[in-house]
């Protein structure tokens, strides 16, 4: 089930606030930038570049992930290092390479613009400040739920005629114990959540998972990525950290080497691209 705090109880006008927040340019410190600026609808809630840029048009630390299913995160960004989405809130709008602002100044700007006034007080009875703006959007990003495509309806329905039989074979390959997809892609999400270094790098720019816990066995580790619509979001391991890999028509690269060693990939398998006809 859905994370959902007793406190912040979802109903509809703190959805439809925090959506109305969701699209507001007024949370950045310029007025240009809004949360969609970056996760955008169009592509599962997700950037398109290896990294995001900000008001200032600086690169952000790491590409805006897909905000699909993030109801269902133990724990926020791809280190871990935020554990709800109501704290999640915080991190664009203050970060100087993101939206650069503080909350409360912008709560204070928004406070008695329309739609907020009358929502804020449909919502949680009191005009809006930080802590309406934090529960609200949390509670929208709660209902960007992703999981009736055409693998759900061959998996959960059995529908024979749900996917074709290239994909069945790709299917086939994924659950393999040849590629090991399934052993961190895996449950609805399609990911365990779980945090690994996969071999990518030597030296890591990034160290991860170790920039929170700061253990010197996190470097490099980083919170296994959704599949889903992966389709709309590339490029591919911006998923993980910097895209590295690009578009989806490159050749798809299986890193298998042990964490503990730190070394790039050894083991590469091609796909042949599929076309749209």
């Amino acid at each position: 089930m859905p994370i959902v705090p007793g406190e912040n109880p979802l109903t509809t006008p703190s959805v439809r606030l925090g959506k109305a927040l969701f699209f507001e340019k007024g949370l950045s410190r310029t007025g240009t930038l809004s949360c969609a600026g970056c996760h955008f609808p169009e592509r599962a809630f997700s950037d398109t570049v290896p990294r995001s840029a900000g008001v200032n048009g600086d690169l952000g630390m790491r590409n805006a992930p897909s905000l699909a299913n993030v109801a269902y995160h133990p724990a926020l960004f791809r280190d871990g290092g935020v554990p709800n989405l109501e704290l999640q809130v915080l991190a664009p709008i203050h970060d100087d390479l993101e939206m650069d602002h503080d909350i409360n100044a912008a709560a204070g700007d928004l406070r008695d613009r329309e739609p907020y006034a009358t929502l804020s007080q449909q919502a949680y009875g009191k005009p809006l400040d930080a802590y309406v703006i934090t529960r609200a959007l949390a509670n929208y990003e709660r209902t960007l739920l992703s999981g009736w495509s055409r693998y759900d309806r061959f998996v959960h329905l059995a529908d024979g005629n749900a996917l074709s039989e290239q994909e069945l074979r790709g299917l086939d390959l994924f659950n393999s114990s040849a590629t090991g997809c399934v052993s961190c892609h895996s449950g609805q999400d399609l990911s365990d959540h779980a945090f690994y270094n996969i071999g990518q790098y030597v030296d890591y720019a990034d160290p991860g998972r170790e920039r929170i816990t700061q253990d010197p066995g996190d470097l490099g580790k980083f919170k296994v990525p959704t599949l889903r619509n992966i389709a709309l979001s590339p490029p591919l391991h911006a998923r993980r950290n910097d895209g590295y890999l690009g578009a989806g028509d490159r050749p798809l690269r299986q890193r298998r080497a042990a964490a503990s060693e730190q070394k790039p990939f050894v083991d590469t398998i091609h796909f042949e691209p599929h076309r749209a006809r």
